[in-house]
């Protein structure tokens, strides 16, 4: 399964894929602009940012507004309710990362997972229920921890998170941290002073540290 949404390619061909699932209420061409602050971190990349599974709104269409599932009402989220959605989703998503390994002739020690808000949830989410699946970068999100994780010893996450998030809250990011050291990752926590729900450069530059430890690459940014 493919999914629509914004590529962007860096270099000649493709040694590396980067997926990046947006938020709730967003898009991938709301999600793609920020590769553009990681241009210089690799070579040979291709990031992908597909648009969510449904509309944001289940009776009308709103133009680059999608979900990836049904959160509830935003100023009272369920932590059970989150866990439905991603549990109901998984396995279209593991079936598109898979796709898209395939397609470009990879292996998943070429692929890192990103995700902002909803999408950093589904990010660790298929970090922990996928055995291949080693690198997992999330913003503004959380990791909702489940019975079912399968191996994730030698695994790698970071975690980057507004200290002022109004929408998810900084202690989330604090859980996610000790919910994933607790299953074996090495998971690191950057926290953004002064930042709401959103991603700084502070976020980004962690990010292109990150992205080039996962391909140990060693490049001045």
């Amino acid at each position: 399964m493919l999914l629509d949404g914004p590529l962007l390619q860096i270099g000649s061909k493709v040694e590396k894929l980067v997926i990046l699932f947006h938020g709730f209420g967003a898009s991938g061409n709301d999600l793609i602009q920020i590769t553009h602050a990681w241009k210089n971190a690799l070579d040979n990349v291709l990031y992908v940012a597909p648009n969510g599974l449904a509309p944001r709104y289940d009776d009308y269409f709103v133009e680059d507004s999608f979900k990836w599932f049904d959160i509830g009402p935003i100023e009272n989220i369920q932590t059970h309710i989150i866990m439905d959605g991603l549990i109901g989703i998984r396995q279209t998503m593991l079936n598109y990362v898979d796709a898209m390994v395939s397609k470009y002739n990879l292996t998943y020690n070429d692929l890192v997972l990103m995700g902002f808000s909803q999408g950093a949830m589904i990010a660790f989410d298929l970090l922990t229920h996928h055995k291949d699946i080693s690198f997992a970068m999330g913003y503004g999100g959380a990791y909702i921890p489940m019975e079912d994780s399968v191996e994730c010893h030698g695994k790698r996450a970071l975690i980057v998170h507004g200290i002022d998030d109004e929408i998810v809250d900084y202690k989330y990011a604090e859980d996610t941290y000790k919910g994933l050291k607790s299953l074996g990752i090495h998971a690191e926590l950057v926290t953004c002073h002064d930042l709401g729900h959103s991603i700084n450069p502070h976020g980004l530059d962690a990010g292109a540290k990150f992205l080039q430890t996962c391909y140990h690459i060693k490049k001045s940014l």
